[in-house]
């Protein structure tokens, strides 16, 4: 494997190990807002609202009924945007109202700003540190120098292990003939 092919792997290795911690670092925030949001009891206070939304929304569409049916000549096209039955029907929506709440809160908690800047500081040292075994290994003469040194870092290095195969064919060869001077009685070996 060349140095280059090694250097590649290793931007490989640490872009992996980044997305590793992100991930951590995005499951560790989920479940901190899931905890803000079971003690300020946001989904009991989103679902009456929504109830509430929705009770409007069918005051709304009872009321124009009512009006349609007794003054035949008056109907109501509440299709376009911009008109109350609509915009109740877009608040009442769960995901809607979720997004405009929750999506729109700002948290400025020590808490989370420290579980962030955690994990902001683990992806620096780890983008750190393999800048600096590559920078390592770009500086190494020999690249048969380059396993063993990442070998003793702690890389398991088996996939930059490449066991070249002979592909050559190869005749049968009778050593005893090859040092004839040197052998004994003992029978001739073929070796391939």
């Amino acid at each position: 494997m060349t140095k280059t092919q090694i250097k590649k792997w290793l931007a490989e290795q640490r872009d992996t190990m980044i997305r590793k911690i992100e991930a951590e670092r995005q499951s560790a925030v989920n479940e901190y807002k899931a905890r803000l949001k079971t003690e300020t009891h946001y989904e009991e206070m989103l679902r009456l609202l929504q109830s509430q939304l929705l009770t409007a929304l069918n005051t709304v569409d009872a009321w124009a009924a009512a009006v349609e049916e007794s003054h035949p000549a008056l109907s109501f096209n509440f299709a376009y945007y911009g008109s109350a039955r609509r915009e109740l029907n877009d608040l009442a929506d769960y995901d809607h109202l979720d997004y405009g709440l929750w999506g729109r809160m700002s948290d400025e908690s020590d808490e989370l700003k420290n579980l962030r800047r955690g994990y902001g500081t683990q992806i620096t040292n780890v983008r750190r540190n393999y800048d600096a075994v590559i920078a390592n290994v770009s500086g190494m003469k020999k690249t048969k120098d380059i396993l063993p040194y990442l070998e003793g870092l702690g890389f398991n290095i088996a996939p930059l292990v490449v066991e070249e195969a002979c592909t050559a064919i190869m005749a049968p060869v009778d050593v005893s003939y090859l040092f004839p001077l040197e052998t004994t009685n003992e029978p001739a070996k073929e070796k391939q």
